[in-house]
């Protein structure tokens, strides 16, 4: 462990939790938390969600009701005006999130002579022991298929479809190299979520629309594997940015990070696939 780097990641975490609570009636755009954070957008939500416990939003929901909260207290103001400044359209779901929160309605609260407990910040899961290499890799296209919107493991499924069946028109698929998936952006906060399921097919035809070619930068790379089920991406990914990226000393790169899928799901136990999670990396 390099105490110094861990404590640079929590400093550059607490700046933001900060600057949440100091801006809980405006709009909070990841872009601008992850500006505060020093952080690309791409690795800001996820580190984030990974060290904190809790998603950005579900942070700015808690702190939003722990101040009306103490308006409820300290203040006359009619509820409804909390509840607006707490975010909330009207003051039915204010009441409904309060109540869940604190086990009481905003008006029990405001007359109770005892206080009830805020709701707590979310725990992080104990640490995993993960195997992660640093590899240098040079830039790697694929030929793409982008989904944009909510998506699920079977949409994917079918996306890698669309690639697949273009390289086997065009006699591609005996150049296959690789497959992979880019999760652009954090489907758990991003607004509109991104992934892009893609082949490397070596030196291939350009590829008609809705195809496009997608370039995976070079450089370093941490990369860890999943054996198992896909459904074991998504905790390999928030102990690489819990456990290893803060002790190691390096800094995420301006890069998405990405899936490398080893095996053929159509022709290898669930239990027995591997994946390769791929985290770029800034040069030392």
């Amino acid at each position: 462990m390099k105490p110094t780097t861990v404590n640079r990641f929590e400093s550059r975490l607490k700046r933001v939790a900060d600057h949440l609570a100091a801006h809980l009636d405006e709009p909070l755009s990841l872009d601008r938390l992850a500006e505060v954070a020093a952080m690309s957008p791409f690795h800001f939500h996820r580190l984030w969600t990974a060290m904190v416990g809790e998603t950005v939003a579900a942070s700015i929901r808690r702190l939003r009701l722990q101040h009306a909260a103490h308006q409820l207290r300290t203040s006359a103001a009619p509820i409804t005006d909390i509840a607006l400044s707490a975010g909330f359209a009207s003051a039915q779901a204010f009441a409904r999130a309060f109540r869940a929160a604190y086990g009481a309605t905003p008006s029990e609260y405001r007359v109770a002579s005892t206080e009830w407990a805020a709701p707590a910040l979310g725990s992080p899961p104990a640490a995993s022991l993960l195997e992660v290499r640093v590899v240098h890799m040079e830039p790697l296209s694929i030929v793409a298929m982008r989904r944009t919107g909510a998506y699920t493991d079977s949409d994917i499924a079918e996306d890698f479809q669309v690639p697949w069946a273009w390289a086997e028109g065009e006699g591609c698929l005996e150049a296959l190299r690789g497959i992979y998936g880019v999760p652009w952006n954090d489907p758990e906060a991003a607004e509109v979520p991104v992934f892009f399921a893609g082949l490397d097919l070596g030196a291939c035809p350009p590829p008609p629309a809705p195809l496009e070619v997608m370039v995976l930068d070079g450089g370093d790379h941490a990369v860890t594997r999943v054996i198992g089920p896909y459904a074991g991406i998504d905790a390999a990914c928030a102990a690489l940015y819990r456990d290893w990226l803060p002790a190691s000393g390096r800094e995420p790169a301006d890069a998405p990070l990405f899936h490398h899928y080893i095996d053929d799901p159509e022709s290898t136990p669930e239990h027995a696939l591997r994946t390769d999670i791929y985290l770029p990396l800034q040069p030392l």
